[in-house]
């Protein structure tokens, strides 16, 4: 259950949002009826500048893009939180502390994740969590429905670790 007043908003490329893929639109719909509201957009091709504008309206941002997004983009992310002016930030982790890590790692993405961290510990005007959940958990994540997703959603009391 929701807490009043809380509204949540999913990011999603424009070609997401318009797919004809039946098992898509159906976990879509689920979604929708959760009151769920979908904003069309590109993390990796639209310019700081434009995410921030899209940022702007939210309360928090939580990045959940996964590894793939490629070089550049979680630093993208994260400066685009910051210029919205957004109160927290959950930066995407692939669930590994990087500070244990350390720089110069054989992942440049890894070293991506210490400029993040970073640059959200050079501000004072964000809240920022960091979840750390274990090395390669979304390898061996499993394929959920939306509905067994949503029915988490409802029956989850939520619990973080802020590291600001």
């Amino acid at each position: 259950m929701r807490a009043a007043g809380v509204s949540i908003a999913v990011l999603l490329r424009p070609s997401a949002t318009a797919s004809d893929d039946a098992t898509k639109r159906n976990e879509l719909a689920e979604l929708r009826e959760l009151g769920i509201e979908f904003v069309e957009g590109d993390l990796a091709r639209q310019s700081c500048a434009e995410l921030a504008a899209t940022f702007r309206r939210f309360d928090t941002v939580i990045s959940c893009t996964g590894f793939v997004v490629g070089p550049g983009v979680q630093l993208k992310i994260t400066q685009a939180a910051l210029d919205a002016k957004v109160k927290r930030y959950f930066p995407w982790r692939f669930g590994v502390d990087y500070d244990i890590i350390g720089r110069g790692s054989a992942q440049v993405l890894f070293d991506e994740q210490l400029d993040v961290r970073d640059l959200l510990r050079a501000q004072t005007g964000t809240e920022w969590v960091i979840v750390s959940t274990g090395m390669f958990t979304s390898f061996f994540s499993i394929r959920r429905s939306a509905s067994s997703i949503s029915r988490q959603i409802r029956s989850t009391r939520w619990a973080t670790m802020t590291t600001r």
